[in-house]
């Protein structure tokens, strides 16, 4: 039992170091993925005009918020309110950027929060940007932001990925050093004494 005991610790220890950046690696993609999906940033109430910045001139979203409590107040809605306009210019110039409807469907829900995208747009270049949305009769909630969210959703598989890749290869280094070493002590023991009759 002896002999067992020291190969038993040895592959312990790098096995349990793997395992333990795993899920460190794990929790913090999870954490950043539940955090990015329930981030208020860039979230208003409307009708009204919202002034975000655009630090690239990467695409951006807009979200509809179809059930959020915010700022003390729960907002539901299952669509736009009729008459409903969306713009969307550059403070600095006042140049009109294109919005579109969006291609698809993409939704994020955490809780008792849903949205959905409800349009898209491309700012010519980085700046501070307005959104103003008109003609509605009732109180919504919009939310600004990079068109990231797949990316952001790609850190949940990423998790999985490298945490069913970690208990492999832990289990794997566990059994190689192990027999390894159960080996090597096994022969310099030698072959065990023979027994007289």
């Amino acid at each position: 039992m002896k002999k067992l005991g020291l190969p038993l610790i040895v592959a312990l220890i790098p096995a349990l170091a793997i395992l333990v950046c795993t899920i460190t690696f794990s929790v913090v993609q999870v954490k950043d993925f539940v955090d990015e999906l329930t981030s208020l940033e860039g979230v208003s109430v409307f009708p009204g005009e919202y002034t975000f910045n655009c630090p690239t001139a990467e695409p951006q979203v807009i979200w509809l918020y179809e059930s959020i409590l915010y700022e003390g107040r729960q907002y539901t809605t299952d669509r736009l309110p009729e008459g409903t306009t969306l713009k969307v210019w550059s403070v600095d110039g006042r140049e009109d950027v294109e919005v579109t409807n969006p291609d698809g469907s993409m939704t994020k829900n955490s809780g008792s929060m849903s949205a959905r995208v409800i349009a898209r747009f491309t700012p010519p270049h980085p700046g501070d940007y307005v959104l103003s949305v008109s003609g509605a009769s009732k109180s919504f909630i919009l939310q600004v932001g990079p068109d990231d969210f797949m990316d952001t959703l790609m850190k949940i598989f990423t998790a999985v990925f490298v945490l069913l890749g970690g208990l492999v290869g832990a289990a794997g280094v566990f059994v190689a050093v192990f027999f390894i070493l159960r080996a090597r002590i096994s022969k310099k023991a030698g072959p065990p004494p023979l027994t007289r009759a």
